[in-house]
């Protein structure tokens, strides 16, 4: 994969009163899942761990995020609500500065009077929305448990229509503030660097430029997601350029954020992924398509669509998850329009949702439900090697596995992981707990970064 960790190696050194930190050496992480594949071979992460155990250092942020954090030069970059970036020094969890991305500061004078009229003027259909709201969730909760209550039923079918005909008068405040869900937020989307700056995208429709030192170089609006669910994909690197994935696969100018071209694309949660066929460098769309990075062209719509997840891209060979099926794929010869792949395996998994991603070890392939089911399959033949429910407790698992060194961490949304040797059984090590989380970890040299719906963990040995 050519969006390759920067070799580099940073050394830090800090203090906690009169303690010195030992001495790191720390991949430069280019963005989503480091490298995109959600796997740290060269990782030596801590086994054990809590909310005082092996804590190096907690920085609390007053907004929740889903974001990864990524990692340039000592230096940790998140996202925070409703458009912040946030950065973090690796060593001490100092915030060392956080920016705010608003339309309202590339808006004229006019376009912010016009906003303001228009979102007074629809402030009491906003406020009947919310009463019809709570009217209709507390309907529908009585009908969920009494089926033959006609008149309930009758009852949320007219809520649900008054709550379609408010929408549509509020469609105008849209082009303002996207529709958004409360468990996905404005900034989940995960930055990403070139190894020089860093550039971030919000469920706003807005992306942004950064220097290391917080200066800004560019803000500006590229498509307005319409999605009701909220905007979840990271922005990628390919072919010297800034991708981010709205209505369209869309390439932007890194210096600039000037369009450089478009694909249309139908919107899904997913990340796109670079890759190379041949000596080309492509984008790996959630949707299933593959873009030529270095021109937009439209090379092959073959591979499936994915509408939670993103793939998992390795060594040519593409891996999906999807409702009840795992797939492989093998990316054509050469970066030519009209290329399609091979189907190397399709195999049957458990039907439900996979919001998290696959991850691999060279040997086999795991994923996970949202339910808690973990799938293991042989990555040469999809045969089944074991299936497992994690019991976890309550809550959704969100975040995707993660591999770091010889070890798997699967996670869940209300802060517990598990971790799992990788062996022919997936044989469980043990559990930790932190505050939820609806991240991935991120590992660096001896120790993971997590960022909490309440601010940012580092965990290691002191």
């Amino acid at each position: 994969m050519f969006v390759k960790r920067y070799a580099f190696l940073a050394t830090v050194i800090g203090l906690f009163t009169t303690l010195t930190l030992p001495i790191i050496a720390a991949e430069q992480q280019a963005g989503w899942r480091g490298d995109g594949t959600g796997a740290y071979p060269d990782a030596k992460p801590v086994m054990a761990w809590s909310q005082e155990k092996n804590v190096i250092w907690k920085t609390p942020m007053a907004k929740f995020s889903n974001s990864l954090p990524i990692m340039l030069n000592g230096k940790l970059y998140v996202g925070s609500e409703i458009d912040k970036l946030v950065c973090l020094d690796a060593a001490t969890g100092k915030i060392l500065w956080e920016k705010s991305n608003s339309e309202d500061e590339i808006l004229t004078s006019e376009q912010r009077a016009e906003r303001v009229k228009i979102t007074k003027q629809l402030q009491p259909v906003k406020a009947q929305k919310k009463a019809i709201d709570r009217e209709y969730n507390k309907a529908r909760r009585a009908y969920r448990k009494n089926r033959k209550d006609k008149e309930l039923g009758k009852k949320v079918r007219e809520l649900k229509k008054q709550r379609r005909e408010l929408e549509k008068k509020l469609a105008p405040l849209f082009q303002f503030m996207p529709k958004i869900h409360k468990v996905t937020g404005y900034s989940t989307p995960t930055p990403v660097t070139d190894g020089k700056n860093i550039y971030t995208c919000y469920g706003t429709g807005l992306a942004a430029a950064y220097t290391p030192d917080g200066k800004r170089l560019w803000l500006k609006v590229i498509e307005k997601p319409t999605n009701q669910f909220g905007y979840s994909s990271s922005p990628v690197f390919a072919g010297g350029k800034f991708i981010v994935a709205y209505k369209h696969i869309i390439a932007l100018d890194p210096q600039t954020g000037k369009e450089i071209w478009k694909v249309p694309s139908k919107y899904r949660w997913g990340t796109p992924l670079g890759t190379t066929i041949g000596d080309k460098e492509v984008i790996i769309t959630p949707n299933g398509e593959i873009i030529r990075a270095t021109d937009g062209v439209l090379l092959s719509k073959s591979l499936p669509s994915l509408q939670y997840n993103s793939a998992m891209i390795h060594k040519g060979i593409v891996y999906t998850y999807n409702k009840d099926k795992a797939r492989a794929h093998r990316l054509p010869a050469k970066a030519d329009a009209g290329a399609t792949t091979e189907l190397l395996w399709e195999v049957p998994i458990t039907s439900d949702r996979y919001y998290g991603s696959p991850v691999t070890d060279g040997k086999t392939v795991y994923c996970i439900t949202r339910a808690g089911k973990l799938t293991a399959l042989d990555l040469k033949t999809g045969k089944k090697l074991f299936e497992r429910k994690m019991k976890l407790g309550k809550g959704t698992n969100y975040p995707s596995p993660t591999i770091a060194g010889n070890t798997l961490f699967i996670s869940n949304d209300n802060g517990r992981t598990a971790v799992l040797k990788l062996d022919a059984a997936g044989s469980l090590i043990g559990e930790n707990s932190l505050p939820p989380f609806r991240s991935s970890p991120v590992f660096i040299g001896n120790r993971m970064y997590i960022r909490t719906l309440g601010g940012m963990y580092c965990i290691g040995k002191k």
